[in-house]
Parts: structure tokens; sequence; C-alpha cells
């Protein structure tokens, strides 16, 4: 096995394990019937995401981006479809949600029906997916004022901050192995905001609750 194989299967392997960082959060709102102040946005952004790069890897025919995004995409609608379940605010997940699911809808006719062309497709694609990536990579950071206010950094995950970590470092590296901006761009600040998260969540310890 050379070391792209290598690279590809640690970047399956590391990748669907992570996807399981949010299961702790999961079992919580499974157990407690309310998702309590459990983010929604974590969940929505993995939806969204995988769902955009299994179509990325579906023009690129690249097995890794696609084995490793179809597991995500069922895992992360799993993952949607509980949560606005048993959601503290039905109102504003499910507008989060189909505000989300139109943009994506809006998108594919724009890419099917305006641009057309195969390769600019491809490249269109490409972008929003690298921006899904970097948005869902740094997302928790839009706490950061409320972790430092409240001296808490209970609305952080640890098993998201390590996901993180694990799957924008193996991803840089890959990106860099096909030589493909789309997959290493995001990557790479994905690496930094987890390392961030470290910070705060040891310096921030989330309040016990009596």
């Amino acid at each position: 096995m050379d070391i792209m194989n290598i690279l590809s299967l640690a970047c399956i392997i590391v990748t669907i394990i992570s996807f399981t960082a949010g299961m702790p959060d999961f079992l919580i709102i499974l157990k407690q019937k309310c998702t309590g102040s459990t983010p929604f946005l974590p969940f929505l952004m993995g939806l969204i995401t995988n769902i955009g790069c299994f179509l990325y890897g579906l023009l690129k025919w690249d097995v890794t981006i696609l084995v490793v995004n179809s597991v995500g995409s069922v895992l992360h609608t799993f993952y949607v479809l509980v949560y606005l379940s048993y959601s503290s605010n039905k109102t504003s997940s499910f507008k989060q949600f189909m505000t989300a699911m139109l943009l994506m809808l809006g998108s594919y006719l724009y890419l099917t029906l305006v641009v057309g062309d195969r390769g600019k497709v491809e490249n269109h694609l490409g972008l929003a997916t690298c921006i899904l990536i970097l948005f869902a990579n740094i997302s928790p950071i839009a706490e950061l004022r409320t972790i430092i206010r409240s001296r808490s950094s209970a609305s952080l995950s640890f098993p998201w901050a390590l996901g993180i970590f694990m799957n924008s470092l193996l991803w840089s590296m890959y990106g860099m192995a096909i030589q493909d901006i789309y997959v290493l761009i995001p990557s790479l600040p994905g690496v930094c905001s987890s390392l961030l998260q470290f910070y705060l969540l040891l310096k921030y310890p989330a309040k016990k609750v009596d």
C-alpha cells in the first residue's frame, strides 16, 4: 500500500469517526428529550457540507471524498431530524433548516440550468464547498464573545474540536497530495480554529450545574 492509499484510508477512517463527535450531545438530547444549550449550527453545517462535498466528489470522481461524505450525509441527516424533533426553539431551528435547504436548491438549479459546463460547475461547486468547510471549521468560534463574557466554554465541545483538528490536518495533507486547492484552503484554518477551541476549553472550563 503506497503513501497515497494510506493517506486516503486515514482520511476516510478519521473523518467517519469524527462524525460521531456529535454523538455525546446527541445522546443527551435523546435522554432529556430537549436540546437545551446544544447549538444547532454544527449539525446543520455538517449536513450541508457533506452534501456539497459529496456532489463535488461525484464530479471529480474522487472515491475518498465520495465515501466520506456519503456516510456523513446519512449520519448528519439523522442528527438534524432528531434535533428538530426535540428543539427547545422549534421555530428558529426549522427556519434555519429551511433557509439552508432553499439555498442549496437554488445553488443546484443555478449550476445545472445557468452554468451548465461541467468544468465550470466543478469550479463553482469546489468554491462553494470550500466556503462551507471553512465556515464549518470556524463556526464554533462564533461563540467566542459569549465564552469570554461568561467565562464558560459550555457552548463548545471537545469532541467537535478534536474532530475538526484531525480532519483539517489530514485533509490539508490530502489536498496537497491531489493538488486540489478547494480541499486544501479551508482545511488549514480548521487546524487553527480547533487549536483556539482547545485553548478556550482549557482556560474557561464549562461550569457545573448543581
